[in-house]
């Protein structure tokens, strides 16, 4: 809806995460009449969802009040390890630092954002960047605009812990669980991945992928619970499908009994059992 920041009016889009909620605004610009009006391209970024849908959302804070710089669909981190991160190039106009990271085999130069005066790339940023070490394994994310890779987000990836069980990450780290999925009356396994991160107490946004039947799915949602020992919960939706499940995990070992449901949950249909560790 509408939000009034000092004397001008702008488009407030409501986000929540981890059971917390933010109005981001989206920034105004001057129309061909002189009037302040939404951004339209901004607008159309956001308007394409629905609620409940998974997005991905970068803001900056500015007079107090956040805006929003970009919004698309939700995508799980990817793999990469630390390489280095470059200064501004010589006589650049913004002077924007660089990072550079190896993916797949392939190296990726990725920009740092403005956040300091003149233009130069986010000191918070460049600090968070500059406490890894050569190789290190980092997750990532990006936005390509102009013909450059934006650096969204970069953390240290906590699943290539050496223990055979990671379910305790450092903050902000993510984790990865492998496992196999049986649908119910049907005697093979479905090899199962889900790739857990952080968003509250307790509480993780998770990515499912799987092949069934010759056909790869994603399911995205939330676990809720105690992943070393105690109860465990989910929903997650794709494929215009909603599915969940309820479980325990035991010493890191998650087993549950997955539901479909057709009425936003409110009755549930029984779809077969899973592990993941």
């Amino acid at each position: 809806g509408s939000v009034k920041v000092a004397d001008q009016e702008y488009q407030g889009v409501l986000y929540r995460k981890g059971g917390r909620e933010l109005t981001a605004l989206v920034p105004n610009k001057k129309a061909d009449d002189g009037k302040m009006v939404p951004d339209g391209d901004m607008l159309a970024q956001a308007q394409k969802f629905a609620e409940f849908d998974y997005v991905d959302v970068e803001t900056s804070l500015t007079g107090g009040s956040t805006f929003i710089k970009s919004v698309k669909p939700y995508e799980a981190p990817k793999s990469a390890s630390f390489v280095k991160i470059n200064a501004p190039e010589s006589g650049a106009n913004p002077p924007l630092s660089t990072v550079e990271v190896k993916a797949d085999g392939k190296s990726v130069v990725l920009y740092v954002r403005p956040g300091a005066a003149g233009g130069a790339s986010d000191p918070a940023m460049l600090a968070k960047i500059r406490a890894f070490r050569a190789d290190q394994a980092i997750l990532f994310k990006s936005a390509e605009e102009s013909g450059k890779q934006w650096l969204s987000d970069i953390r240290a990836d906590a699943s290539t812990s050496t223990s055979s069980v990671t379910v305790a990450p450092a903050a902000g780290g993510v984790i990865t669980l492998n496992g196999t999925f049986t649908r119910q009356n049907r005697p093979a396994q479905t090899p199962l991945k889900a790739v857990l991160t952080p968003s509250g107490a307790n509480e993780w946004k998770v990515t499912f992928t799987f092949n069934y039947e010759n056909q790869a799915y994603t399911y995205v949602g939330t676990i809720t619970g105690n992943l070393r020992n105690g109860p465990v919960n989910c929903r997650a939706d794709g494929s215009n499908r909603h599915y969940g499940f309820s479980g325990t995990a035991n010493n890191g070992v998650l087993t549950f009994d997955c539901f479909e449901s057709t009425d936003n949950y409110r009755t549930t249909i029984p779809k077969g059992v899973g592990t993941l560790r």
